[in-house]
């Protein structure tokens, strides 16, 4: 769950876009009325963008004020920390549900498309693009090379290597993508539909809550011994 930032962090947002401003000299950048209401600005944006609640600024205003004023908190630090806590879960459970939802619906309609085929029903689609040559396959004890692109349902990009070469070890591989490029030959370039629920590792704890992934992947070398050799 995003958070506030920090005051160091809220400044610098500051007079970074301060650059795109008409410059300022020193002295005017510094003043501390100027400063304190930019930074005031800032901080109530990011409130008031925080995701899964809604923060009442006029209360925030209160609550700051009392602290200035040497009167006691609402909350201990012990009880905010948990509030936080019970807003964020609440915010994932609500995400995750979405996302599942919109994931399932989306692979039911998928599978109805041409040259689309699942290989875990429900859970994980693949579509190739471009066969492979060769005879060699990419199986669980390989090391693959690749390159991928990738989005979430949302449009999200994923981070990428910019079609920089990458050697998937498949042992330590998310479900998804290694049962995705099993059988994979060199030069295929497969498109893989992972439900949320195979993107992430057995042993990950974390919730849940991103959404279904596409991944475009090109298979540079089935395994990354045959380029050592």
């Amino acid at each position: 769950m995003k958070k506030p930032l920090s005051i160091f962090t809220l400044v610098c947002t500051l007079c970074s876009s301060l650059l795109f401003c008409d410059p300022l000299d020193d002295n005017e950048l510094m003043q501390p009325e100027t400063v304190s209401k930019a930074l005031g600005h800032t901080f109530a944006k990011n409130l008031m963008e925080t995701p899964g609640f809604s923060f009442d600024i006029p209360s925030v205003v209160e609550g700051m004020q009392d602290a200035l004023e040497g009167r006691p908190s609402p909350l201990s630090d012990a009880e905010y920390e948990r509030a936080f806590d019970v807003i964020q879960q609440k915010y994932l459970d609500e995400l995750s549900t979405a996302n599942l939802t919109q994931a399932d619906v989306f692979l039911n309609n998928n599978i109805k498309e041409n040259n689309v085929e699942e290989l875990v029903p429900g859970k994980l689609q693949v579509s190739v693009i471009k066969e492979g040559e060769g005879e060699a396959t990419i199986n669980n004890s390989n090391n693959p090379v690749v390159v991928y692109t990738g989005k979430y349902l949302d449009e999200t990009q994923i981070e990428s290597a910019d079609n920089e070469p990458v050697t998937i070890q498949m042992q330590q591989a998310i479900p998804g993508l290694q049962k995705g490029l099993v059988g994979a030959k060199k030069g295929e370039q497969r498109r893989l539909y992972i439900h949320p629920e195979l993107c992430h590792s057995p042993t990950d704890q974390a919730p849940i809550s991103d959404p279904l992934m596409i991944l475009d992947v090109t298979v540079l070398e089935t395994d990354s011994q045959i380029t050592d050799e």
